[in-house]
């Protein structure tokens, strides 16, 4: 029975590893697990959907015990968000989630939904918008990555070609 559980738990576990997130555990579980991509996207993208709502939870209140416990964070932190805010606020409003979700489908580094989690609480989004977007880009990614594995296309290939 174990046996059997143990692709899924891997796989599962890995969509959630920052950096790593569905463009590893797809791969992975598809051709080191047994897994099909079907599968494996499936099980990644409740992993990235799960980052999405602890993530989007908790980071505020991360970031709230952190200001309170050392008072040169929270300057800091206040002066970062303020800037954010006042220099994207009004960009990101015009198309800013259509762009938040393509930031975190697209299979590169530095991108995706950790990422994504700062970002979003650095605009002010709510939870429910933010997780929203978060969870849209988590399962646009894991259809690219699966996309990409099903055709075998190298997308390096395609990027310098």
């Amino acid at each position: 029975m174990i046996d059997l559980i143990l692709p899924y738990l891997k796989t599962f576990m890995i969509s959630m590893i920052p950096f790593l997130e569905s463009r590893f555990s797809i791969p992975i579980g598809h051709l080191s697990y047994g897994l099909s991509i079907t599968q494996a996207a499936l099980i990644s993208s409740l992993g990235g959907v799960m980052v999405a709502a602890f993530g989007t939870l908790l980071f505020s209140k991360i970031v709230s015990f952190a200001e309170k416990r050392i008072p040169f964070l929270h300057r800091i932190l206040q002066k970062l968000i303020r800037k954010t805010h006042d220099t994207h606020f009004k960009k990101f409003r015009v198309m800013g989630e259509v762009v938040l979700v393509f930031f975190i489908a697209a299979p590169l580094p530095g991108t995706g939904v950790y990422t994504a989690v700062i970002v979003s609480y650095l605009l002010g989004l709510r939870f429910w918008n933010s997780f929203t977007i978060l969870s849209l880009g988590v399962m646009l990614q894991c259809a690219v990555v699966g996309f990409i594995l099903k055709t075998g296309v190298n997308f390096w290939d395609l990027l310098f070609v």
